[in-house]
């Protein structure tokens, strides 16, 4: 009886851990998986591009904000103008 209720607790948590991780990535430029687009966005985003720590970013399919499948500077710039000076919206592919 005691495996059945390990197995139950077991299956439970990994039920948990999919949801969470399907649920975790918001909309287009949410690279650090908060649900939304902020400034922590941008600060993953540059981490990733200049310095190859993209720890930071658990949503890869959220990178490519102007959708021109490439993950570049552009991409950077296009986000930070997307927050603060009222450019148009992420299209990631």
């Amino acid at each position: 009886m005691r495996r059945f209720y390990v197995f139950l607790l077991a299956l439970g948590l990994v039920a948990f851990a999919v949801a969470f991780a399907s649920a975790a990535c918001g909309p287009c430029g949410d690279v650090n998986g908060t649900g939304t687009v902020t400034i922590g966005d941008i600060s993953c985003m540059i981490a990733c591009l200049n310095m190859n720590n993209c720890s930071g970013i658990v949503c890869p399919e959220n990178v490519d904000v102007d959708g021109n499948g490439w993950f570049t500077a552009a991409d950077i710039d296009y986000l930070i103008a997307y927050l603060f000076e009222d450019g148009p919206a992420p299209q990631c592919p």
